[in-house]
Order: C-alpha cells, then structure tokens, then sequence
C-alpha cells in the first residue's frame, strides 16, 4: 500500500490502482439512432441581458434574418421534421435563446402540443429543458414548470460581487439580485423540477483572493445555498484580456481555485443523505475510470439538432453563430447525406488534433469542444488551453481522490452508494444537454 499519497504524481497512481488510461475501451457513438438525442429550439433571437462575454453577439447571433424569435407552428413543424427522420421520437427538446423566456407564450404552447403529437403516435414523449438567465419568472411560470417537470438551468456567476461584473442588463444594471429574487420564488412556492446552475469562472474571480483553494470552496458552497441541485462551473471561452485565463499565472490560480470547487463536490459524494449532487462531467470521470470506459465525443448534427427561427438547422448554437455546416432547413428537411454526416464524425471528434493526439488523458476528455474551438480559434480542428488545463487537472485530482477512498472503507462504500445514485439519475434523462 502507498502510504504517502500527497508525494506521489499521477503516473505513481495509475500504476497502483491498476488503471491503464492507454487500454481504456473506445465506445463508437457515431451511428444514428431511431431516436434523436436533443432537439434544441432557438426560440428568440434576443436578450435582455447584454453580457460581457457571450459568444454569441448577446444573443442575437450576429443574425439579419426576418423573423427574430419562432412560433408554436413553427416549432412544430421542425418536431415533425424529426419524426420524419427519428421514428421514434426525440428524447430531450430544449429551449434556447438569447433569452428564452421572453418567448414564454411558444414555449408552453409547443410542450403542450409535442406531448398531444406523442401520446396519438404512442411514442415515449421527450423531457424539456429550457437554459435561461433566470431574470424571468413567475407563479404562473412555475405552475408549468412543475407539472411538465422541466429542467431549468440557469446562468449565473456566483454571488452578486461577481456576477453582476458581466452579467448585466441591456441598461448596463447588474442582473444578480433579479435572479436571486426569482430563486426565492421557486423555493416558495414549491419547486419540484430540477434545477441547475451554470457558471462561468474568469479572471476577475481569481483577483485579489486570499487561500484561493478555501475561496474556491465557499464560492461553490454559496452557489448551492441559493437552491441549485447541480452547479456546473467551466472557465470562459474568451480572448479579452479582463476575462480570459489562458495565461500561466492565471492557469495556477484557477488550479487553486479548483481544488476548492471539487473538494465541496467530493462532500457531496461522501454524504450519507446527500442532498445535491456533484455535476455529471464530475462524476463521469470517476465512472469512465473505474468501468475504464471512453469518454464519448458531442453528437452534435446527428445526435443533436439546432434550429433557428428562419427554421435553418445546424449542429449546435455555435456552428450557427458562425454559419458553419448547415444540415437542411424547414422547407426541404434535415441533410443527413453522406458528405454531411461524414463530416460531423470526422470533424467533430479530438482523435485527429495535433495537441490532443500527444495528450495522455485525450481518452477522459470531457470539455474538447468542435463549436467552442470555432468561436474561438476559427478552426475546429484546435483546442483551448484553458479548457485543456482544467480537464488534466481535474483527471489527476480524481485519481488521487480515488487512491485516498480505497484506503477508507467506510467513506468507500459511503461514495459508491451515491455515484450509482448519481449515475442512475443522469441516466434516465434527467439531466440537461450542455450548451456551453
């Protein structure tokens, strides 16, 4: 047994847990199914608020399209789409903007409809989700939201101090206690869909903290006392220099900063009632090592569909920020030829970048991401340091983690009660499609 674990590097570990990142089983998730994985709805082509960082043009999309946000009819009609092409059905529909929820009236009409469409074609109906900056909300709302059970996540930064220094209405007012009054509401009034926080970490995060691994920590704890179930938390995708965190002094501090974050999921994992739960690319890394099983590549384009309001479909919100491979539209249906769905499983994956071919844990990765690197860099076939950084980061604190757990019998059997809990309710749909 090795006794110091804290003195040991990653390699040491591998080795004494029996682990081989090189022989973990490569899964092929490039086939089309009879069912489509998330059908995402681009609703609005606007938003109310106007943040610092959004890549996508404060969610107008750079666009000069007639229609500016869809109708009923025209949701619709892109499910029927679908059907045409996923006999049976579609698993997740989200709802997707600019601001979504400035569409709210399209949004209830559609659910209601889809589900009628599904029950006379005896098809299982798809789970709803809708991503939102949480600014929008009522009774009326969550009525609805409680009886179609709809996942909710919301974009947030933390707590006022940081949100509010991006995150901030078209008047230039800072958004953070809109939102806070709103998940006040939810509380109240008796949520009962699951609800989940995503937030984006930049520079002024990591500025002029004291034990940033202890500010880590509290910063995670804060975001779960406003109500969330699951707090995803990523760094920005951005080149301003006041936000991005892609250079080596920032990189270390946000690896400080991380520890923090990550020992607060691991307090969930090691409680006995445990009340939230850690976010599923946490938990996926500790799964994928343990049933030494590949990290999947996006199925963006032929597992997932994006649709606009001029009912043009491309792969992910991203793709469409930049006009990049469009798969069909409304009028003459979804491209699945050959040439375009060649393309997605060979664009679309990691395994042919230079960087990614030389890395050790290419087969763990779970933030490589095709749109984000062409918002970014202008070519999908590159990767994003900081993105890079936290996924090396986060597969040797797992590690580690794991080496401590198996030397503690009670907390062992504590943390695998949970992460089959965990993995159980991610399984079953519950969870959103990531749109980051």
């Amino acid at each position: 047994m090795i006794s110091n674990i804290d003195s040991l590097n990653e390699e040491d570990i591998v080795n004494d847990l029996g682990l081989n990142l090189e022989k973990i089983e490569m899964c092929n998730n490039s086939v089309k199914g009879k069912r489509l994985g998330g059908l995402i709805f681009n609703v609005i082509e606007r938003c109310n608020l106007a943040c610092s960082y959004c890549m996508v043009s404060k969610g107008t999309y750079d666009s000069n399209n007639a229609k500016e946000q869809m109708t009923e009819d025209d949701c619709i009609k892109t499910f029927l789409t679908m059907l045409d092409n996923y006999e049976d059905g579609v698993s997740l529909i989200c709802f997707f903007g600019g601001e979504p929820m400035l569409n709210y009236k399209t949004i209830e009409a559609t659910i209601k409809r889809v589900d009628e469409i599904c029950e006379d074609r005896k098809i299982i109906p798809p789970k709803y989700s809708i991503i939102t900056n949480g600014t929008i909300m009522n009774e009326q709302i969550i009525d609805f939201l409680n009886e179609h059970n709809i996942s909710i996540s919301i974009s947030i930064d933390g707590l006022k101090e940081l949100h509010d220094t991006a995150r901030v209405f078209i008047n230039g007012k800072g958004s953070f206690d809109k939102i806070k009054e709103n998940l006040v509401l939810l509380k109240e009034y008796g949520r009962q869909f699951p609800l989940y926080a995503e937030c984006t970490i930049h520079k002024k995060h990591l500025q002029n903290k004291g034990h940033l691994r202890e500010w880590g920590y509290h910063y995670t704890e804060e975001l779960y006392n406003l109500g969330f179930d699951t707090v995803y938390i990523f760094p920005v995708d951005s080149k301003d220099p006041e936000y991005s965190v892609e250079d080596e002094k920032d990189l270390e501090d946000l690896a400080e900063f991380y520890k923090g974050i990550y020992d607060y999921y691991i307090e969930l994992l090691l409680d006995d009632e445990m009340s939230a739960m850690p976010p599923a690319h946490f938990l996926g890394v500790f799964i994928n090592l343990i049933t030494k099983r590949y990290n999947k590549f996006c199925r963006a384009g032929y597992g997932t569909v994006f649709t606009n309001p001029e009912g043009e479909f491309y792969p992910c919100h991203l793709f469409y920020q930049r006009r990049h491979h469009q798969i069909g539209n409304i009028n003459n249906g979804l491209d699945l030829s050959k040439d375009k769905m060649e393309y997605l499983i060979r664009e679309n994956n990691r395994n042919h970048i230079t960087e990614c071919k030389k890395c050790v844990n290419n087969k763990l990765c779970f933030l490589w991401c095709a749109g984000s690197s062409l918002i970014s860099n202008g070519s999908i076939n590159s990767v994003i340091k900081s993105r890079c950084f936290i996924v090396d980061f986060t597969i040797d604190y797992v590690i580690k983690k794991l080496m401590e757990l198996r030397r503690n019998k009670s907390e062992m059997e504590v943390f695998k009660k949970n992460i089959r809990i965990c993995s159980a309710y991610f399984k079953r749909g519950k969870q959103d499609i990531s749109c980051k």
